[in-house]
Protein backbone atom coordinates (compact mmCIF):
# COMPACT_ATOMS: atom_id res chain seq x y z
CA UNK A 1 0.00 0.00 0.00
CA UNK A 2 1.12 3.40 -1.14
CA UNK A 3 0.11 6.55 0.68
CA UNK A 4 -0.66 9.26 -2.36
CA UNK A 5 -2.08 11.93 -0.23
CA UNK A 6 -2.44 13.64 3.59
CA UNK A 7 -5.35 15.66 4.06
CA UNK A 8 -6.53 17.83 7.05
CA UNK A 9 -9.13 16.78 9.01
CA UNK A 10 -12.35 19.00 8.83
CA UNK A 11 -13.05 21.01 11.98
CA UNK A 12 -14.76 19.01 14.96
CA UNK A 13 -18.43 19.80 15.86
CA UNK A 14 -18.70 19.83 18.94
CA UNK A 15 -22.66 19.59 19.01
CA UNK A 16 -22.21 16.03 17.87
CA UNK A 17 -20.70 15.00 21.35
CA UNK A 18 -22.99 16.95 23.43
CA UNK A 19 -25.48 14.83 24.96
CA UNK A 20 -29.10 15.75 24.66
CA UNK A 21 -30.75 17.40 27.54
CA UNK A 22 -32.80 14.40 28.73
CA UNK A 23 -29.47 11.71 28.67
CA UNK A 24 -28.56 10.14 32.02
CA UNK A 25 -25.60 9.82 33.53
CA UNK A 26 -24.75 6.45 34.29
CA UNK A 27 -21.75 6.39 36.32
CA UNK A 28 -18.93 4.45 36.02
CA UNK A 29 -18.02 1.96 39.66
CA UNK A 30 -15.15 -0.53 40.41
CA UNK A 31 -16.20 -3.21 42.36
CA UNK A 32 -19.92 -2.85 42.05
CA UNK A 33 -22.24 -5.33 43.67
CA UNK A 34 -24.88 -6.27 41.70
CA UNK A 35 -28.64 -6.53 41.81
CA UNK A 36 -29.90 -9.98 43.43
CA UNK A 37 -33.59 -11.05 42.93
CA UNK A 38 -35.09 -10.56 46.48
CA UNK A 39 -39.19 -11.40 45.03
CA UNK A 40 -39.09 -13.44 41.68
CA UNK A 41 -42.33 -14.16 39.97
CA UNK A 42 -43.01 -16.90 38.20
CA UNK A 43 -44.77 -16.48 35.04
CA UNK A 44 -47.88 -17.59 34.22
CA UNK A 45 -48.38 -20.24 31.42
CA UNK A 46 -50.83 -18.76 29.16
CA UNK A 47 -53.72 -21.13 28.63
CA UNK A 48 -54.19 -20.81 25.14
CA UNK A 49 -50.33 -21.18 25.05
CA UNK A 50 -50.62 -24.56 26.50
CA UNK A 51 -53.45 -25.78 24.42
CA UNK A 52 -51.21 -24.57 20.86
CA UNK A 53 -48.03 -26.28 22.08
CA UNK A 54 -46.47 -22.94 22.62
CA UNK A 55 -43.03 -23.68 23.84
CA UNK A 56 -39.48 -21.13 23.89
CA UNK A 57 -37.77 -19.00 25.88
CA UNK A 58 -37.86 -15.15 25.84
CA UNK A 59 -35.17 -12.68 26.96
CA UNK A 60 -36.07 -9.32 27.97
CA UNK A 61 -33.76 -6.24 28.97
CA UNK A 62 -34.95 -4.09 31.39
CA UNK A 63 -33.41 -2.05 34.46
CA UNK A 64 -33.38 -2.66 37.95
CA UNK A 65 -34.13 0.79 39.56
CA UNK A 66 -32.27 2.68 42.79
CA UNK A 67 -35.21 1.19 44.48
CA UNK A 68 -35.46 -3.00 43.56
CA UNK A 69 -38.56 -2.22 40.68
CA UNK A 70 -37.92 -3.09 37.46
CA UNK A 71 -38.45 -0.98 34.50
CA UNK A 72 -37.80 -0.81 30.86
CA UNK A 73 -38.60 -4.25 29.80
CA UNK A 74 -38.33 -4.63 25.99
CA UNK A 75 -38.37 -7.86 24.43
CA UNK A 76 -34.87 -9.44 22.86
CA UNK A 77 -35.64 -12.66 21.54
CA UNK A 78 -38.88 -14.08 21.92
CA UNK A 79 -41.63 -16.64 21.93
CA UNK A 80 -44.99 -15.92 20.92
CA UNK A 81 -46.95 -13.02 21.74
CA UNK A 82 -48.53 -14.88 24.58
CA UNK A 83 -45.49 -16.02 26.49
CA UNK A 84 -43.63 -12.99 25.75
CA UNK A 85 -46.24 -10.86 27.75
CA UNK A 86 -46.16 -13.27 30.30
CA UNK A 87 -42.42 -13.21 30.87
CA UNK A 88 -42.83 -9.21 30.77
CA UNK A 89 -45.49 -9.28 33.41
CA UNK A 90 -43.51 -11.31 35.52
CA UNK A 91 -40.26 -9.97 35.65
CA UNK A 92 -42.45 -6.62 35.83
CA UNK A 93 -43.63 -7.91 38.92
CA UNK A 94 -40.60 -8.97 40.60
CA UNK A 95 -38.56 -7.28 43.18
CA UNK A 96 -34.56 -7.28 43.54
CA UNK A 97 -31.84 -5.98 46.03
CA UNK A 98 -30.71 -3.33 44.00
CA UNK A 99 -26.61 -2.53 42.12
CA UNK A 100 -24.76 -0.62 44.87
CA UNK A 101 -22.02 1.53 44.05
CA UNK A 102 -19.90 1.83 47.41
CA UNK A 103 -23.10 1.40 49.35
CA UNK A 104 -25.34 3.85 47.35
CA UNK A 105 -28.10 1.82 45.35
CA UNK A 106 -27.39 2.12 41.77
CA UNK A 107 -29.48 1.54 38.20
CA UNK A 108 -28.41 -1.08 36.62
CA UNK A 109 -29.19 -2.46 32.75
CA UNK A 110 -29.29 -6.29 32.67
CA UNK A 111 -31.31 -8.69 30.43
CA UNK A 112 -33.77 -11.62 32.31
CA UNK A 113 -34.58 -14.76 30.79
CA UNK A 114 -37.53 -17.46 31.69
CA UNK A 115 -38.14 -20.97 29.62
CA UNK A 116 -41.46 -22.07 28.49
CA UNK A 117 -41.56 -25.69 28.69
CA UNK A 118 -44.41 -28.29 28.44
CA UNK A 119 -44.58 -31.11 30.48
CA UNK A 120 -43.90 -34.47 29.43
Amino acid sequence: MKIAEVNELNPVNAGEFTPPSSAELWPQCDGMQEADITGRVAPNYPQAAGRNGEMGRVILYGVVEANGTVSHLTVIKGASLALNEAATEAFRRSHYTPAQCQGTPIRLETSFETDFRMRQ
